[in-house]
């Protein structure tokens, strides 16, 4: 479960994730789609994209951030990371 904060999140290898940086926040595409997000979800883009994962620390973390969280499940629903 996501919401404990006792998983760590993984790119899927077959998923398509993408951000821009805009004006108003942050652009990201997932799997064919797009959302805006503010700015504090920037922290945790480039760790997942490089890394290809978040380790249990870092999603603790981003639980504490409304903007992360819903990061989060808009990238599980779109089925670009999957949790462990």
């Amino acid at each position: 479960e996501l919401s404990s904060g006792k998983v760590a999140v993984f790119l899927a290898p077959e998923g398509k994730l993408a951000w821009q940086q805009l004006a108003d926040g942050v652009a990201v595409y997932a799997n064919g789609g797009s959302r805006l997000f503010p700015e504090s979800v920037l922290e945790l883009l480039p760790d997942l994209c490089g890394q290809w994962q978040l380790e249990r620390p870092s999603v603790a973390a981003a639980l504490g951030d409304p903007a992360c969280l819903d990061l989060l499940h808009y990238l599980l629903e779109t089925g670009c990371i999957y949790v462990e």
